[in-house]
């Protein structure tokens, strides 16, 4: 399927949620009816935000008033803008310099001239953690585990499977279980139905 027929198919199945959901929670036609227009056409206070990315420190005056320009026709209500320098080059205006400063002053003048709200957010992207350049002992972690699983009664020298390639050990954790826990999930069937 084609992205764009994809896109559409999607949007379909939400607007048919939407016209459903209402009939479902049994709202007032004439408050449906609202929420619809209200989606439809959006107050500026329900405006589209979107994330503006200063790359590589490579900014001007007149690229950011284009670059607002065009975010106020395509509708956009709210600009949240991050430097993104993975690199670790500077580029024309180093950030946190004065001339950034005044180059984001510009940016907060033009936005607010074009009826546009900016943000800033204090990181560059990369699900707000760093980048590529922060290796595994500083990145942002999850737990995860593996099993091993044993008969008991004895002392027993064991091989803990690795979970994954990279990882920390943080706890081992050794319990007696009965023969129930040992059952798979994959031997019982899961049957899921829709009405309508």
């Amino acid at each position: 399927m084609k992205l764009c027929n994809l896109a559409i198919f999607i949007f379909s199945i939400q607007s048919c949620l939407l016209i459903s959901n209402g009939i479902l929670w049994g709202l007032p036609k004439n408050q449906f009816e609202s929420m619809v227009r209200s989606f439809q056409s959006p107050t500026s206070e329900n405006g589209l935000w979107c994330y503006w990315y200063w790359m590589y420190d490579d900014i001007s005056k007149s690229g950011i008033t284009k670059d607002l320009k065009a975010m106020k026709r395509a509708g956009i209500s709210t600009a949240l803008i991050g430097n993104i320098n993975t690199d670790r080059k500077n580029g024309r205006v180093q950030m946190l310099s004065d001339d950034w400063w005044n180059h984001m002053v510009h940016a907060v003048v033009e936005a607010n001239r074009l009826g546009i709200d900016i943000g800033v957010f204090n990181c560059p992207g990369w699900s707000q953690s760093g980048g590529p350049w922060v290796n595994s002992e500083k990145a942002m972690r999850y737990l995860t585990y593996s099993e091993t699983k044993i008969v008991g009664g004895t002392t027993k020298k064991v091989r803990l499977i690795q979970p994954k390639k990279e990882f920390q050990d943080v706890k081992v954790i050794a319990y007696p279980v009965g023969n129930k826990i040992f059952k798979k999930l994959e031997s019982h069937t899961t049957k899921v139905t829709l009405n309508g």
